[in-house]
């Protein structure tokens, strides 16, 4: 009897104690069931797929080249593109050209360590040409480099890096080639987009702040086999040597 009776009191105890918690437990268990029965898809984004992009163009080249796309560029606050490429191998830059002297940001896009005139800068494989406005830009060898102050980081779907020569490229880059890729409106997922980005640059010597706006607008039609899109770019610096 006083087993048996010692027994029915364990009993009790265990339905006492972890009765409530089973009955949770099962709650608990029903209610992920119901909530993964209503779950219908997950999406993980990242930047693999630009990755994978760029090695497979680098693959397929004929030539040596390097590629960064816009997701590279946009993992850093890049202000222009010579900030984006100043992460690749084998490119150098420089804060200006000739004897202007260095200035706040990256100017200038040099190759295998040659100087930044021997380095032909391409826009959409398009020559670009130079705008310096520094005097002896204009007359030395550094006149045929190009400034990428004016070419801000938004403006890229991305960049390729040629460190040889090939027939199909435009003549003129001894030390090699950029080519910079723009966006279009038929690179985009969705239809209608619309981007914009603001900064401010404090300047110590004149004490100033400027404004740097960028905005974009990109539609293309439901075949995606016509679109439209505009950009527009607007910055305003103060310089005091």
């Amino acid at each position: 009897m006083r087993i048996a009776r010692s027994t029915l009191i364990g009993t009790a105890v265990a339905v006492a104690l972890f009765g409530p918690e089973a009955v949770v437990h099962a709650q608990t268990s029903g209610d992920q069931t119901s909530s993964n029965q209503n779950l219908q898809e997950v999406v993980v984004t990242g930047i693999r797929a630009s990755l994978e992009k760029s090695l497979e163009q680098k693959r397929a080249a004929d030539s040596i080249e390097e590629v960064i796309t816009s997701e590279d560029v946009g993992k850093m606050p890049d202000k222009n593109i010579a900030d984006s490429l100043k992460r690749v191998a084998g490119v150098t830059i420089s804060s200006a050209g000739a004897t202007e002297g260095g200035f706040d940001e990256n100017d200038r896009v040099s190759l295998r360590g040659t100087g930044p005139s021997l380095t032909q800068t391409l826009l959409n494989g398009h020559n670009v040409s130079s705008g310096d406005w520094f005097v002896l830009n204009q007359v030395s060898t550094v006149g045929r480099s190009v400034s990428y102050t004016l070419l801000p980081s938004e403006l890229v779907s991305k960049v390729v890096v040629h460190k040889s020569s090939e027939a199909s490229l435009v003549e003129g880059g001894v030390a090699g080639s950029v080519d910079i890729i723009t966006r279009r409106p038929l690179d985009f997922k969705n239809p209608f987009g619309f981007e914009a980005s603001g900064g401010a640059v404090y300047a110590d010597l004149p004490s100033k702040t400027d404004p740097q706006l960028s905005a974009l607008v990109n539609w293309k039609n439901a075949d995606s086999n016509f679109g439209v899109l505009l950009q527009g770019f607007y910055e305003k610096r103060h310089l005091r040597r």
